[in-house]
């Protein structure tokens, strides 16, 4: 994978071709790797409902502006 630190020049699109690696298969494995090196720890979600979670739960799929006539 090829990236320039956000102070360094930028590559020209035929610069970029002509340094960047060829790997067979798919991409998201390298992508999965890059994004992983640069995340923080998973954390749960936030509680379903209204803020702070006191709210009523979401109603269920599809929402009731859908079933509206």
């Amino acid at each position: 994978m090829r990236t320039t630190p956000h102070h360094d020049c930028h590559l020209t699109p035929e610069a970029w071709e002509a340094l960047a690696e060829t790997d067979e298969g798919s991409w998201w494995p390298t992508w999965a790797a890059w994004l992983a090196a640069r995340s923080g720890a998973l954390v749960a979600p936030p509680p379903m409902g209204g803020q702070g979670g006191d709210a009523a739960a979401l109603p269920d799929a599809p929402g009731a502006y859908v079933m509206m006539r």
